[in-house]
């Protein structure tokens, strides 16, 4: 008597559930129902769309690479140089005022300049982000912001120089005043730090120099160096 289909697939699904390894009783299923040409397809599908996905994933971990890259090395020295995080000064100094009776003048300056902050609202590309200000008596008579060209600050074992006319740097937004010429050196006694690769190293330092006609005091001013290790 011929067995139908039906239980021969019976006493198979038997022989599975009382096989010790599963895996035994499954090549005469394999070869019998021709189940191999349907796996090798799904099998093929399935490495298809994991490829896809997989190059997808490696666009966008390439895309954020980049990004990072680019933000690491914005503004970056040559190799084997440091960036300038900052290099910034402040004073708060009170006069009395000649031949008036408006009792005292209060003089404040501020500047600071910039390879890796984003002060300046635009991504930093070998430029240094420069911002200032010069207020008396709380009003602004000076103030700005914006780019400049590395060149225009100079760096070494023991100083930082900062030396550019507002009024010719086309990147630099003047909100108050007509700017000017500004000529600082940050004195750094200790010698500049010398940070590891992505370390930080701030050194205290004096200011000599003007800011836009205003002298620097040589009492009462605030200064340092920040700067961060480069590759």
């Amino acid at each position: 008597m011929t067995r139908r289909p039906s239980e021969r697939i019976q006493q198979r699904l038997s022989r599975w559930r009382s096989a010790p390894n599963l895996w035994a009783a499954l090549p005469g299923v394999w070869s019998k129902y021709r189940i191999a040409p349907i796996l090798a397809l799904v099998l093929a599908l399935a490495a298809l769309f994991a490829s896809t996905g997989a190059g997808a994933g490696s666009g966008s971990h390439s895309d954020s690479t980049t990004t990072r890259a680019a933000h690491v090395v914005v503004g970056a020295l040559p190799a084997g140089h440091l960036l300038i995080g900052s290099a910034d000064f402040h004073i708060e100094t009170v006069s009395a005022s000649e031949g008036t009776d408006d009792g005292d003048t209060e003089l404040e300056m501020n500047l600071t300049i910039s390879q890796t902050a984003s002060d300046c609202q635009t991504p930093l590309y070998d430029e240094f982000c420069l911002r200032y200000d010069i207020l008396l008596d709380d009003e602004p008579v000076q103030s700005g912001y914006g780019l400049i060209p590395l060149s225009e600050v100079s760096v070494t074992a023991s100083s930082v120089t900062l030396r550019v006319d507002t009024r010719h740097e086309p990147r630099v937004i003047r909100t108050a005043g007509a700017g000017g010429l500004i000529q600082l050196t940050w004195a750094l006694p200790a010698g500049l730090p010398r940070p590891a690769l992505h370390a930080t190293g701030v050194a205290a330092a004096t200011v000599l120099g003007s800011l836009i006609g205003y002298a620097v005091p040589a009492n009462g001013v605030t200064a340092s160096v920040l700067v961060l290790g480069g590759a």
